[in-house]
């Protein structure tokens, strides 16, 4: 049977046998039908690996397929930092076809979180696609959380002796730099850059 072909087609088979006379004698044709042996093709529209979100974030992922004998159904599943899935049916088949699926990121998630999406299509022989991938991550929107204190723990000075002040800072992903500014009886800013982050 051809590569290429169609599925859902037919080939009819036909026999003769001949004697030593020159009779023929004539089977039965049969007909067989081209199954679709071909998977079909799925993919992401519009997203990509890398693509940062943010908790509690809506998102939107397109999936398209196709396939010559008919796309059936397509499932979109989304696992990590949120659990999601679902599976969509099309009737009548469809050679090419287009779906939306929409998840909230959980409002739970951590920045540096991934959330992976597969998407599948079936046709109508049952056959089923390689699955199509993105990764997502969930990005840092929560600043850095910052507190100070002297050395000491008093807060009083006398001019002319040194003051330490201590600046904790504490983030999901990293501090690079602290800053730190002073106002009022004299002025006073510094700033010290962290590498690597903490």
């Amino acid at each position: 049977v051809p590569v290429d072909a169609a599925p859902g087609s037919v080939i009819t088979v036909n026999a003769t046998g001949v004697d030593t006379k020159g009779q023929a004698g004539s089977a039965a044709s049969v007909v067989l039908n081209v199954l679709d042996s071909t998977p079909p093709v799925a993919g992401f529209t519009g997203l990509s690996t890398g693509e940062k979100v943010l908790p509690g974030q809506k998102v939107t992922a397109v999936v398209s397929a196709s396939d010559l004998g008919g796309v059936v159904s397509l499932s979109f599943n989304v696992s990590g930092a949120t659990v999601y899935s679902r599976i969509v049916d099309i009737a009548p088949e469809q050679t090419s076809a287009v779906m939306t699926f929409n998840f909230n990121v959980s409002i739970s998630a951590h920045s540096g979180d991934a959330i992976s999406l597969e998407a599948v299509a079936t046709d109508s022989s049952g056959n089923r696609s390689t699955p199509a991938r993105a990764l997502l991550s969930v990005a840092d929107n929560v600043a850095p959380q910052v507190t100070l204190r002297t050395q000491t723990g008093i807060n009083e000075m006398t001019p002319g002796q040194s003051l330490t002040i201590i600046a904790d800072a504490v983030d999901d992903i990293g501090v690079i730099k602290i800053e730190l500014a002073g106002s009022g009886a004299f002025s006073y800013s510094d700033v010290k850059s962290i590498s690597p982050p903490l």
